[in-house]
């Protein structure tokens, strides 16, 4: 009886089998749908709840896991039923406990942790929405044009910028295609803008151009236009992004920096200066490319040397050290002047200027100038001090001229006019026949020195306007030098001097003038004696040369100094009036004369073709050499 009571407490076998096998069903889809979204509840940081409701889900099946066990074990219900009798008396109260215990925790963390991610995801709301707020202000407001058009090239949002560059609303752009736009874009253009989007799209590629358009305000601009593929979270390209930025200012100052350039280049190339720049090391890093034209040698070389490296000149002279104390200070210089050899070795001038360049906070960068080659301007300045002192030279003979021709003219002058004055009016009585000889000689020795005197200047002054010509041709230098001797003759007995002549007869011909060569010869001769005391000696001896006669006339007068020779060579440099009283050359000059007669002498040699020379020792004696061209016999014609 009490095993057919219990039979009957339980339902009928097949509802309990049924049953068991739907809890076990769902006890396994439930736990194969949490294990299917496990990734997704960790992120949700639901593992504990779900594992939590699990672990009671499975803890209360067991039972029903069991009862299917025994009923599979023991077919007979007889056998069965008294296990699952005592099963169910004995556990089923824990079992179903501690899965309800389960079950209950793990809905309640759930719950509470659904209730944490909702707080979570409101507040992501939210800050997606400023995000998108921010997001949405930039793209309206960044200065640059943004529009983005669908994979049928239909614009879908232009920002602010874009639409103000143009002077479009909204609603004039979306939803149409560019070409389909009023006063928007060419055909061309259109074609153009419409293949780079198909390209984008399909390549995924970003492609760039350069267009100039023109702006509501009728202002061409230049853009740069950039298309770039838009993407989807699964990474399929779905729309087109264009981004255009105004370059217009960047372009044109582009231009001007390169127009400036090039205009910088262009009088670099053209200066006569060169340009220059120093690091902050003062070592050379740059020069224009002209600077090897200019300084005569490859710059090059001194790229990357300290300017002290370079010096072709003595660092320790005060210039230099007052250059170098400028350019270690980084103070700026002007028309610092050195001297330096190009590479033919010639020995050049430049002036440099340069001003210190300092970086935005203040750093000494290095120097940057410009170099002038003054070579030219140096030699010309010499050569104009040269020629101020030759004319001051000049100025002084002329003016050291005119006194001594004031006092030469007086003196014969004033000898004729008194000895003549006293023949006319008997001062002192009528004259005897001896007196008036005396008289009559005094009177014509004075003429005769006048008229020499006038006739060495109107030979200097005929010479030196041009106006001496020659008659040139073959001459026999001994048959010269012999008349110039007898000449002489006289002179020399009187005052005492030895004479000596070595002419050989068989000397070449000379292409001379003959009175012009003896003229030069009895003016040297001349100074010879005037200039020898007596008891002296005077030489006259010539030889032949490569292709030249020479004559020389050599004395022991009383010579030279070193310093005179030059102007007593020169015109004008005689007389005695001289501007050196009480030098040594004083004798010299004490001579009556203009001094003319050398000067003559050199001015018909040179005008010979020949030259001539002056050696002197000041007390021993001097020596002049004429060298005069052969004669050369004109070859036969015919």
């Amino acid at each position: 009886m009490q095993d057919g009571s219990i039979l009957e407490r339980f339902p009928p076998w097949g509802v309990m089998v049924t049953t068991d096998l739907l809890l076990v069903a769902v006890a396994f889809a439930g736990t194969t749908a949490a294990l299917l979204r496990w990734r997704a509840l960790r992120q949700a940081g639901a593992t504990p709840g779900v594992g939590l409701i699990l672990a009671g889900l499975w803890c209360g099946v067991s039972l029903y896991i069991a009862d299917l066990y025994l009923m599979v074990s023991r077919p007979a219900i007889e056998a069965a039923m008294p296990a699952m009798t005592a099963l169910h008396l004995t556990y089923s109260w824990y079992f179903n406990g501690l899965s309800a215990v389960f079950i209950l925790v793990g809905l309640v963390i759930t719950v509470l942790q659904m209730v944490r991610q909702t707080g979570l995801v409101a507040r992501q709301k939210v800050a997606l929405e400023d995000s998108e707020s921010v997001l949405r202000s930039v793209f309206e407001n960044v200065p640059v044009g943004l529009l983005i058009k669908d994979e049928n090239h239909i614009v879908e949002r232009p920002n602010r910028t874009y639409t103000d560059w143009y002077g479009f609303d909204i609603d004039t752009m979306v939803g149409r295609r560019s070409d389909q736009i009023e006063d928007f874009q060419s055909p061309a253009e259109a074609t153009v803008m419409n293949q780079q989007e198909r390209h984008v799209l399909t390549t995924g590629n970003t492609l760039s151009r350069q267009v100039e358009r023109t702006f509501a305000d009728g202002q061409r601009r230049i853009l740069n236009i950039t298309k770039f593929p838009i993407r989807d979270p699964d990474g399929n390209i779905i729309k087109v992004g264009s981004v255009s930025v105004d370059l217009t200012e960047q372009v044109s100052a582009q231009r001007k920096l390169a127009e400036s350039e090039a205009r910088f280049r262009d009088f670099a190339e053209v200066a006569s200066d060169w340009l220059w720049e120093m690091d902050a090391d003062l070592r050379f890093s740059y020069f224009s490319r002209r600077t090897g034209e200019i300084i005569g040698f490859d710059p090059t070389s001194y790229l990357g040397r300290h300017r002290a490296e370079v010096a072709r000149e003595d660092t320790d002279q005060e210039k230099w050290r007052r250059h170098m104390d400028d350019l270690e200070n980084h103070r700026p210089f002007r028309d610092f002047e050195y001297r330096f050899r190009d590479s033919e070795g010639n020995l050049r001038s430049a002036r440099i200027s340069g001003k210190p360049l300092f970086t935005e906070d203040g750093r000494f960068a290095g120097y940057r100038g410009t170099g002038t080659d003054v070579t030219q301007e140096r030699r010309a300045q010499r050569a104009r001090d040269a020629a101020l002192r030759a004319a001051e030279e000049a100025n002084r003979a002329k003016s050291e001229f005119l006194a001594a021709m004031s006092h030469e003219l007086r003196t014969p002058l004033n000898a004729i006019l008194g000895f003549s004055d006293i023949l006319a009016n008997d001062y002192f009585g009528a004259p005897n026949a001896e007196k008036r000889r005396e008289y009559s000689a005094d009177i014509h020795a004075s003429a005769s020195h006048l008229l020499e005197l006038v006739n060495d200047l109107l030979d200097i002054s005929a010479i030196e306007a041009g106006r001496t010509a020659l008659s040139l041709g073959p001459e026999q230098v001994a048959e010269i030098v012999a008349d110039c001797v007898q000449t002489m003759a006289e002179v020399v007995r009187a005052k005492d001097i030895d004479l000596e002549t070595r002419v050989p007869g068989d000397l070449p011909l000379i292409h001379a003038d003959r009175r012009a060569i003896k003229q030069t010869l009895l003016n040297l001769l001349s100074n010879a004696v005037k200039f020898t005391d007596p008891g002296g000696r005077i030489s006259v001896q010539a030889e032949a040369g490569a292709g030249i006669v020479r004559i020389q006339v050599s004395d022991t007068g009383i010579g030279i100094a070193p310093d005179r020779v030059n102007d007593i060579k020169a015109a004008f440099a005689g007389g005695a009036q001289s501007p050196f009283p009480g030098h040594p050359q004083a004798p010299y000059t004490e001579e009556k004369g203009w001094g003319l007669g050398l000067a003559i002498s050199r001015s018909l040699v040179e005008m010979h073709g020949g030259a001539i020379a002056l050696e002197s020792r000041l007390g021993e004696g001097t020596t002049v050499t004429v060298d005069l061209p052969e004669y050369q016999a004109p070859a036969p014609t015919g």
